[in-house]
């Protein structure tokens, strides 16, 4: 019996199989496109039956049991004190930015004080406008000063100007 190729076609679209697959499938099932499928999909049952079966070794470990690991590593005491000492350290690094403040002076007035972690994140957040607020103040004759408790006041303007100083 002669196979057509819209049959053929068929099968393929269906099991996802090769030409030859679907062309020897369709012979045995004397030309019957169903029986064809169902003896593909039977076929390639048995093969993956076969292939699990040869490749779970006493050493190796499945998708879902590799996948069952990972969520126990979450649930793990290190991970859990790993995340303690990260959020932890980020509440100190969040308490100093906020205990330090930024600001702009000129003739010992103080005409704006920030806290540094604002002005940090209005910078990230507006970078091209920032850029220019935070140059503006060095081009008017302000002095930006970085305000930390119990130091005294750093210049941020004298600090750039004498590095750029060192370099000439």
């Amino acid at each position: 019996m002669s196979n057509t190729l819209d049959q053929i076609d068929q099968i393929i679209n269906r099991t996802h199989c090769s030409y030859k697959e679907a062309s020897d499938a369709l012979q045995a099932s004397n030309g019957d496109v169903i029986e064809a499928i169902i003896l593909i999909e039977a076929q390639n049952s048995k093969s993956e039956t076969a292939k699990n079966s040869n490749a779970e070794t006493p050493n190796s470990k499945s998708k879902s049991d590799k996948e069952a690991e990972i969520k126990l590593e979450w649930k793990s005491e290190a991970f859990k004190t790993q995340m303690r000492f990260l959020g932890a350290t980020a509440k100190k690094i969040f308490k100093k930015l906020l205990n330090m403040k930024i600001a702009w002076q000129k003739d010992s007035k103080i005409y704006l004080e920030l806290p540094l972690i604002i002005v940090i994140l209005v910078a990230w957040f507006t970078l091209p406008f920032s850029l220019l607020a935070l140059a503006l103040p060095f081009f008017l004759g302000f002095n930006v000063l970085l305000k930390t408790s119990g130091k005294k006041d750093k210049n941020i303007g004298k600090i750039i100007k004498s590095q750029f100083e060192e370099n000439e």
